[in-house]
């Protein structure tokens, strides 16, 4: 269950698993130290803060929410990072989803309007 692919379009995705490099062995946390970026079809992880020799990349999966997750899938995604923010998941928060659906809903509002003009 705990498969995680970079999309990349709505025709590229990119499954670490399949011929690899060794950042798919980047772990989540809620405090990360890197963060993931797409630009250009390639995906690109960035330092968000210095990080001393040898301690361990990581960053925030976030893995996005549909709105419909039960109680068995937040156990199936739970945390174990340790960190003093950790949220329990390595689900985006419920805050941050619905921060999407807010937007998403007023985007679509947006194009409906200009469509009407």
């Amino acid at each position: 269950h705990h498969t995680f692919l970079f999309t990349i379009s709505s025709r590229m995705v990119i499954d670490a698993t399949n011929d690899g490099n060794e950042s798919r062995y980047i772990n989540h946390s809620c405090d990360p130290n890197c963060e993931a970026e797409i630009d250009k079809g390639r995906v690109f992880i960035s330092a968000i803060r210095d990080i001393p020799v040898g301690e361990e990349l990581h960053y925030d999966y976030a893995y996005e929410r549909s709105g419909d997750e039960t109680e068995e899938d937040e156990k199936r995604y739970k945390c174990l990072c340790g960190t003093a923010k950790c949220r329990g998941t390595i689900m985006e928060s419920k805050a941050d989803f619905l921060k999407r659906k807010r937007a998403a809903a007023r985007k679509k509002a947006a194009r409906k309007k200009s469509v009407q003009k």
